[in-house]
Parts: structure tokens; sequence; C-alpha cells
């Protein structure tokens, strides 16, 4: 019988400390959305040619770009590069809108917001494009 009680008192501890862990988990997980939900860094447009578009992502779907913008950047050694700029694209409407400017070649303004602090990574980069303006 006593073996019996202590296989009992065994399973119950592994229980408990498999819940434990998963409850710690959890709480891990939802303390940034308590914080505050894709929390604002700063805002602002860039204006460029946008040069890489595509849609990732296995359960949250993104548009993820990149644009070349006025100027150059130094590279190693002396070089020097494209300035290139990475972004995400959340929004449906903003979504078709760059990739009309994409197909078409068009340089284009966008306005974006940058994302210090969310709760699950949505997109590959912590700018998020609101809207799109086409520029003359």
């Amino acid at each position: 019988m006593e073996d019996f009680l202590d296989g009992v008192k065994f399973v119950s501890a592994v229980v408990g400390s498999l819940l434990l862990a998963t409850l710690i988990v959890i709480g891990i997980g939802v303390t940034p959305s308590l914080i505050g939900y894709d929390r604002t860094y700063s805002d602002g447009a860039r204006i460029g040619i946008i040069t890489r578009y595509s849609e990732t992502g296995f359960f949250w779907k993104t548009w993820e770009g990149e644009m070349v913008l006025s100027g150059l950047k130094r590279g190693g050694k002396g070089s020097e590069t494209a300035n290139l700029w990475r972004f995400s694209v959340r929004d449906p409407d903003a979504a078709k809108k760059v990739l009309a400017a994409f197909e078409n070649g068009e340089p284009v303004k966008l306005r974006y917001i940058q994302v210090w602090l969310r709760c699950f990574k949505v997109g590959s980069t912590d700018y998020d494009v609101q809207s799109v303006e086409k520029m003359e």
C-alpha cells in the first residue's frame, strides 16, 4: 500500500511541476501584451523605389519589402552600397498599393511606425507601413 501512495505522490508532484511550468510559460508570453501590444517607438516616412516585395508567414501573413532610398552608404573597406530599407506591411489596403508601386517601378512615400515591443512577432522587421503615397 505504501508503494502505491509513493507512486501517487510522485505522479502528483510531476503533474504539479508541469502545471507550474506551463503557467510560467504562459505568463511570460502574456506579459508584453499587458504592458502594451505593438508599442510604437517612432513614426516617419521614407521615399524610394521598392525593389523586393513578397508575402511571408505561416499563420499570420504579412508582406515584406525592401526599398532603395536615395544616396549611398559606406560598406566595408571603402566601398559604397545602395541605401536599402526593409519594411513590413500588415494592412491589406496598404499592401495592395505597395504591390502596385512595386510592379510599376514608381517612387513612393511610405509612412510607417517603428514598433519596439510586440507580444507575438508578426513581420520580420520593426517597421510597419501604415500608408502609401505616389510621388510625382
